[in-house]
């Protein structure tokens, strides 16, 4: 479940409060996570297709997502909290696709295929850069249990015309896109989704670790 953010005060008072206020257990959580997030290399990610939010955005933020996987699904909610949280500047947003399913994505072994991973990861490319994006994301995660193909392309249509949303859907370049997404992936050591970059930092999608790091703007040595 993902964490309640709480709010108020400078960034600086949020954060002592916070860190003050924490189980023990989550202290120590907090402080194995950023430990990993310091330790990990800065990667250079792929070039960005679209960016959701501002340049100038607390948390510079690069993903990796499955439809139907849960984590995505959280990581999503977070975002949701922490733009709640901190208004429109709270994160920037590069969104990448890794489906798990072996139809298009010949790195995952699996016996059964399901459509709905492969065809909702082609129509939000087709979303890119399109107000009303994000939340779509948001409204398939919300109804992970119930997708189905036509059921995606309901949802997707809302964002861009039926007739161009299909036609996007076949072209070589929306493939070209996805298979992009999934090689840069592979190369870089995926272990599943979300792959999460933090300002280039391979970052567990961990709610209150989020939350710190937007507190501290992604920096891993605040005194705090």
């Amino acid at each position: 479940e993902v964490a309640r953010l709480p709010a108020g005060g400078s960034d600086g008072e949020e954060l002592a409060r916070f860190i003050r206020e924490a189980a023990p257990e989550l202290r120590q959580l907090l402080s194995d996570t950023l430990a990993d997030y310091a330790a990990s290399p800065v990667l250079a990610p792929p070039p960005a297709r679209s960016v959701i939010g501002p340049p100038n955005a607390r948390l510079a933020l690069t993903e990796w997502s499955d439809t139907l996987c849960s984590h995505c699904a959280q990581l999503h909610q977070t975002l949701e909290q922490l733009r709640q949280r901190f208004g429109p500047d709270a994160f920037s947003l590069a969104p990448h696709y890794y489906p798990l399913d072996p139809a298009c994505n010949a790195s995952v072994q699996r016996d059964k295929s399901n459509p709905v991973p492969c065809t909702s990861a082609r129509a939000q490319i087709c979303a890119e850069g399109r107000p009303g994006a994000f939340e779509m994301t948001g409204e398939l995660f919300r109804r992970q249990r119930e997708l189905t193909e036509p059921i995606v392309l309901e949802i997707a249509s809302r964002v861009l015309p039926r007739a161009e949303l299909e036609a996007c859907l076949r072209a070589p370049e929306t493939e070209r896109k996805l298979q992009d997404d999934i090689a840069w992936a592979v190369a870089n050591d995926i272990h599943g989704t979300p792959l999460l970059l933090v300002g280039g930092r391979k970052t567990l999608p961990f709610p209150p670790l989020l939350y710190v790091l937007a507190l501290t703007r992604g920096s891993p040595t605040h005194p705090e």
